[in-house]
């Protein structure tokens, strides 16, 4: 582990190129990883706030309670990352490739995550608050407990997704694809004209709304 709380970019390349992997803890506020190559990193805990990820390589990276607000990660690749509880509010994932991450009770207010590829990813209990998931990928995800109030999705791609006890109030979901996604109990605070379902597909999705919606 690098003994310096603060680390500057030079010394975060040099320690990876030497075999180092543990930067938990470290504030690396604001750097430029751009493209860099950071496989099998822990960035546990780490302050990342407004770091550039764009492009980056960080598969199977741990970013478990990192501090990602306002973090670029365009067209970065997290696959099989770990992302438990991070902070990512505001941050930009447009085109990130995210696929089988663990994202379990991640922070995403107001993230864009535009035609990003989130498919069997883990969100239970996430927080994507006005996030914009436009034609994102988000075949089998589990969402389970999550809360999307004014969150874009038009046109993405839910099939076989789990939605359930899901807080939908005041999402679009124009032109979205909800084959045999899981929409068991969600919430709508009681009214259907807080989700626009207007051209979502629905076929042989199993809809069952309970009492709160009545």
């Amino acid at each position: 582990m690098i003994e310096s709380k603060v680390v500057q970019l030079t010394d975060v390349l040099a320690a990876y190129a030497n075999g180092e992997r543990d930067f938990h803890q470290t504030h690396l506020q604001g750097l430029d990883l751009s493209h860099t190559r950071l496989i099998g990193a822990n960035f546990g805990r780490a302050c990342l706030v407004e770091a550039n990820f764009t492009g980056a390589l960080l598969k199977g990276t741990n970013f478990s309670k990192a501090d990602l607000t306002r973090a670029l990660l365009w067209g970065a690749d997290l696959e099989g990352a770990v992302l438990i509880r991070a902070e990512l509010s505001h941050a930009v994932l447009t085109q990130a490739h995210i696929a089988q991450v663990d994202l379990h009770g991640v922070v995403l207010v107001a993230a864009d995550l535009r035609f990003a590829n989130l498919s069997y990813a883990d969100l239970t209990d996430a927080n994507l608050n006005g996030a914009d998931l436009r034609y994102a990928d988000l075949r089998g995800v589990n969402l389970a407990g999550a809360t999307l109030q004014n969150a874009n999705l038009t046109g993405a791609n839910l099939n076989g997704a789990d939605l359930t006890n899901a807080v939908l109030n005041g999402a679009t979901l124009m032109g979205a694809k909800l084959e045999h996604a899981q929409l068991n109990y969600i919430r709508l605070d009681h009214c259907l004209e807080y989700v626009d379902l207007s051209e979502a597909n629905v076929m042989k999705m199993p809809l069952s709304l309970d009492e709160r919606r009545a």
